[in-house]
C-alpha cells in the first residue's frame, strides 16, 4: 500500500473513532434528561454521570498515552472499543443513578479514553504541515452523532425504553470503534520537519527518536515545561465553560418553557454548527497561528455564554438554536485544534508527542467540574443565569492564558544555540562554513600557483639577442702623422 493511502486510512479510522467517542459525548445532553427521570436522582448528581465520563476520556489522557505507547494504538483502541460496549451494556441493568457512575461513567469514559487517544497518536505521527487541519477533518465524524441523537434518540427512548436504547447504543458504539481500530494501521514513519520558522528551521528528526526516551521520565518532562503548565491552566478553564453549555442546553431550554421535543433538537444544532465550522477555524489556525486564532474562538464563545446568562430565563427559540449552534462549532473547533497547540511551543518533537494527548487532561478535570458547578448554582439559584455567568468567565479566563502563550516565542531543544537551531543544525552550519573556506584556500592556492607558473613560463621564452656594435679602431700615436698609402 502506497503511503499515501495508509494516510486516507488513518483519518478515515480516526472519523470513525470521533463519531464513537466525541459524538456519543457530546450526545449526553438527550440521556441527561431521561436519566434524571428515570432514576429519580438529583440534578447535580446526574450532570455528574456525564462529567465523569468525559473526565475519564479526557482526564485520564496522560496515563492513556503512556498505556498507548507501550502496547500500540491499534490494540488499544479495539479494547477501547469493548470495553465502551460492556459499560453501555452494564448501565442498562443499572437500577440507581450511582450504578451509572462506575458502569458507564468509568467503564465508557475509560473506553473512550483509549479509542480516541490511540487516533489522535496515529494522526500527530503522521501529519506534519496540516496538522490542525487533518484533526479538524476527522473530528467532523463527532457531529454526526449528535444529529442522529437529536432525532432518533427521543423516539427510541419512548418506543423500546430507556434500558434498552442503552443496549442498542453500546452495540453500535463498540462496533464502530473496534471498526476503527482494525482500519487504524500505522504509516512508515516519515521525518518530521521543526515547527521553526523557515529561517530557523531544524533539519528533519526520525520520528523514532521519540521512542528512545524512557517513559516516565518524558512525562516529568513535560509536566515542569512551564508552557506546558499554563497551557494545563487554558484548558482547565475552557473545559470547565465550554462543556457546561453543551451538557446543559437540552435543560436550559426546558427551563425557559420549550417542550422536551423541541429542547432535543437543539443538539442538531451543535452537531451542524460541529460540521460547519471545524475545517475553516482549521484553515485559520494553520494560516495565522493556532495559539492566536483558538485564543479568539475561546472570547467568542465567553460572549455567546454571557449573552445567554442575561436571557436564559426568557430565551426564545432562535436565540436558543443559534446559542447551540456555536457551542457546538466553536467547541468542536477548539477541541480539534488542542493537540497542535503544543507544537507551536515546544520544538522537542517526542514533548510534542506526548503533549497532544496529555492536554486533554486538565481539559477532562474542567469538563467534569464544570457541568457540576453549572448544575449546583442553577439549582441553587432557580435559573441558568449565574451558571451561564461561571462558563463565560471560565471561557474569559482561558482566552487571556493563551493570548499570552501566542505572544511567546517557540522553546527550543535544551542545549540548542540561542538562535534557535538544533544541535544538528548547527553542527552542519559549522561544517558548510568550514567548507566554504576550505574551498576558498584551496581557490587561493590554485591562484598562486597560476600566477607562479605564468612567471616562469615568461622567464623562460627565448629572446633574440641584440647586434653588437663594431667596436672603434684605437686612436693613432702622438707625435707621429698617420701613413697614407699611395
Amino acid at each position: 500500500m502506497t503511503t499515501d493511502f495508509l494516510r486516507a486510512g488513518v483519518v478515515v479510522a480516526y472519523w470513525l473513532v470521533s463519531l464513537g467517542t466525541l459524538g456519543f459525548q457530546y450526545s449526553f445532553g438527550v440521556l441527561y434528561v431521561r436519566m434524571l427521570a428515570a432514576l429519580q436522582g438529583s440534578t447535580a448528581t446526574t450532570a455528574l454521570i456525564g462529567s465523569l465520563c468525559i473526565f475519564f476520556m479526557d482526564g485520564t489522557a496522560l496515563l492513556t498515552a503512556l498505556i498507548i505507547r507501550r502496547f500500540g494504538p491499534r490494540r488499544c483502541c479495539i479494547i477501547g472499543g469493548l470495553l465502551a460496549a460492556a459499560g453501555w451494556i452494564l448501565s442498562s441493568m443499572s437500577t440507581s443513578a450511582w450504578h451509572l457512575l462506575f458502569t458507564y461513567s468509568f467503564l465508557v469514559g475509560s473506553g473512550h479514553s483509549l479509542a480516541l487517544f490511540s487516533a489522535i497518536a496515529v494522526v500527530n505521527n503522521t501529519f506534519t504541515k496540516k496538522l490542525a487541519m487533518a484533526h479538524a477533518v476527522a473530528n467532523t465524524g463527532g457531529a454526526l452523532a449528535p444529529f442522529l441523537m437529536g432525532t432518533a434518540a427521543p423516539a427510541l427512548f419512548d418506543a423500546v425504553g430507556w434500558r434498552t436504547t442503552f443496549l442498542v447504543l453500546g452495540g453500535l458504539n463498540g462496533l464502530v470503534i473496534v471498526l476503527a481500530g482494525v482500519l487504524l494501521r500505522i504509516p512508515p514513519k516519515p521525518a518530521v520537519t521543526s515547527p521553526l520558522p523557515a529561517e530557523r528551521a531544524a533539519d528533519p528528526v526520525p520520528a523514532e527518536r521519540a521512542s528512545a526516551v524512557p517513559a516516565h521520565s518524558l512525562a516529568s518532562r513535560l509536566l515542569r515545561n512551564r508552557r506546558f503548565q499554563l497551557l494545563m491552566v487554558v484548558g482547565l478553564a475552557y473545559g470547565a465553560g465550554a462543556w457546561a453549555g453543551v451538557v446543559h442546553v437540552v435543560r436550559l431550554a426546558m427551563d425557559a418553557g420549550k417542550p422536551e421535543a423541541e429542547a432535543a433538537r437543539l443538539l442538531l444544532f451543535i452537531s451542524l454548527g460541529s460540521v460547519t465550522a471545524r475545517i475553516p477555524v482549521a484553515c485559520l489556525a494553520d494560516r495565522f497561528g493556532r495559539r492566536r486564532i483558538v485564543s479568539l474562538v475561546m472570547a467568542v464563545l465567553c460572549l455567546n455564554s454571557l449573552v445567554c446568562a442575561l436571557d436564559a430565563a426568557r430565551a426564545s427559540s432562535a436565540f436558543l438554536a443559534l446559542f447551540a449552534f456555536v457551542c457546538g462549532g466553536l467547541t468542536g473547533s477548539v477541541n480539534s485544534a488542542a493537540p497542535s497547540l503544543l507544537s507551536e511551543l515546544v520544538a522537542d518533537h517526542a514533548l510534542r508527542q506526548l503533549g497532544a494527548s496529555a492536554i486533554f487532561s486538565p481539559m477532562g478535570l474542567g469538563f467534569l467540574l464544570g457541568p457540576v458547578i453549572a448544575a449546583a448554582l442553577q439549582q441553587a439559584t432557580g435559573t441558568y443565569t449565574s451558571a451561564m455567568g461561571f462558563a463565560a468567565t471560565s471561557l474569559a479566563l482561558a482566552s487571556a492564558v493563551l493570548a499570552y502563550l501566542a505572544t511567546l516565542p517557540m522553546e527550543v531543544v535544551a542545549g540548542a544555540p540561542k538562535s534557535g537551531l538544533s544541535p544538528r543544525s548547527s553542527a552542519q552550519l559549522l561544517g558548510e562554513g568550514a567548507g566554504v573556506f576550505a574551498r576558498a584556500a584551496l581557490a587561493q592556492k590554485s591562484a598562486k600557483s597560476w600566477v607562479k607558473k605564468s612567471a616562469s613560463a615568461l622567464t623562460n621564452k627565448s629572446v633574440p639577442a641584440p647586434q653588437a656594435s663594431p667596436s672603434p679602431s684605437p686612436p693613432p700615436p702622438l707625435g707621429r702623422p698617420p701613413i697614407q698609402k699611395v
